[in-house]
């Protein structure tokens, strides 16, 4: 469910290039790109700017075989690396490794493991536990070939924080509409259209009423 509803984005693409670009309301410039190495290695680099002063920059670096994957990324503050193999036809597992820290501070190492089940079309299960406490399981079912329901699970070992979220993707072709309500009951979002070719926009919006936050997004895409 994390990435049910993606932040409004500008791109342009081509076959083996891409350009993503992000600006908010509140001041912050994103800009990205995506490079196609061979069709196994891709290279990705993305920046972010807040209030005129450089807030992230990252590396990563994605190899794409037909049974496992492998990442490294590379960024301001510290490392990641993940790998993931398909061990049967339905089952695959994977774990990552990090090292995260404030700038000028000290980093954490830590680890973590993950699991996924799915059948050919009809379901996908997945379960993370990270050495930091952090426990997810997500399930998604497909009940049509344009309708899907999920559903996460979220909770923190360590502080006993816990939150559940429950949501729908209906896929279209040239339209799909996704949203989800969660445990704090903070309502999203998301609408997808394809205009013609290469022109799409989006719209999203997020509803909180218990703190009154309502926020409104909407892009163009071309590429």
């Amino acid at each position: 469910m994390a990435d049910l509803l993606p932040p409004p984005t500008t791109e342009q693409a081509d076959e083996k290039l891409a350009f993503v670009g992000n600006v908010t309301t509140s001041g912050s410039l994103s800009a990205g790109v995506k490079a196609f190495i061979t069709d196994k290695l891709i290279v990705k680099a993305k920046t972010e700017l807040e209030n005129a002063r450089l807030s992230m920059a990252l590396v990563k670096f994605e190899y794409l075989a037909r049974n496992y994957r492998a990442q490294f990324s590379l960024a301001d503050i510290g490392l990641y690396a993940t790998y993931f193999q398909r061990v049967t036809p339905r089952l695959s597992l994977g774990g990552h490794v990090y090292n995260f820290g404030v700038s000028k501070g000290p980093k954490q190492w830590g680890v973590g493991y993950t699991a996924r089940y799915e059948t050919d079309d009809k379901m996908i299960a997945s379960a993370f536990v990270d050495s930091s406490g952090l426990v997810c399981m997500d399930y998604v079912h497909k009940i049509s070939k344009k309708v899907s329901l999920v559903t996460d699970f979220e909770y923190e070992c360590f502080s006993r924080y816990v939150e559940a979220s429950v949501g729908c993707d209906c896929n279209y072709g040239q339209s799909r509409v996704q949203g989800k309500i969660d445990s704090n009951g903070v309502v999203y979002a998301h609408l997808t259209k394809k205009i013609n070719m290469g022109l799409e926009y989006q719209l999203s919006a997020s509803l909180d009423h218990i703190k009154k936050d309502y926020k409104l997004g909407l892009c163009l895409n071309y590429g």
